[in-house]
């Protein structure tokens, strides 16, 4: 039997440990947290599990759920997981970098990237603009999603102080005011989360606040 789990709209890890429970019938000692649930479904029996709608998170959420998806990926074969989201073109692109096996793409290209086309830069120029902003400029500096998104801002025009400022904002509400990567990795890790989901989550965090700015604006 396939277990069909709704992200759209959660805005919590309470929130997201909850569905779980609920639709994975997890046992009362479940500790609502991914290395429980890691656990928990190592041991279980096997399982059919298809995530919907995970790119309609909230956006603060993006990492965490990246991280869910380490998680599910490093579940036995007894486990099978899909995730069907239609996303935007802007995130198909920016998950299809981070994914690749072939390149790395370091998160500010990753950003801009996934918009530079649609403005009329291609995607290559774009990825070598922003060689070295990855990793905070290669110095722990602010955060290259950051950076990219702001570059990408730039690409359609979005220079105002009120876009930028909305920008900025959102991220400040989401991350406890920090901007530099260097501040953000160690909040993530005394988090116990996974740098690299952090980083993917970061990307695609910053991917679809531009696309949401760029739309409220009448840019896109």
């Amino acid at each position: 039997m396939t277990c069909e789990i709704d992200l759209a709209g959660v805005s919590s890890r309470e929130q997201l440990h909850g569905l779980l429970r609920e639709a994975l019938a997890l046992p009362e000692h479940y500790g609502n947290n991914l290395d429980a649930l890691h656990d928990v479904l190592s041991e279980g029996a096997p399982r059919d599990i298809v995530f919907r709608n995970a790119d309609q998170a909230d956006g603060g959420m993006t990492a965490y759920i990246a991280a869910l998806r380490r998680v599910f990926d490093d579940l036995p074969p007894s486990v099978t997981v899909r995730w069907e989201e239609g996303g935007s073109r802007f995130l198909r692109r920016a998950r299809a970098m981070r994914e690749s096996h072939e390149r790395h793409y370091n998160c500010a290209q990753s950003v801009i990237a996934a918009f530079a086309e649609d403005a009329g830069m291609d995607a290559e120029t774009a990825c070598r603009v922003t060689a070295n902003f990855g990793s905070g400029m290669k110095r722990a500096s602010v955060c290259g999603a950051i950076t990219g998104g702001l570059m990408a801002l730039g690409l359609f025009g979005a220079e105002d102080p009120a876009t930028v400022g909305e920008y900025y904002r959102r991220l400040r509400e989401r991350h406890d005011g920090l901007f530099d990567c260097g501040d953000l990795l160690r909040l993530n890790r005394e988090r116990g989360g996974d740098r690299s989901a952090h980083c993917d989550g970061m990307v695609y965090e910053c991917v679809s606040l531009v696309e949401a700015l760029l739309r409220e604006t009448g840019r896109l």
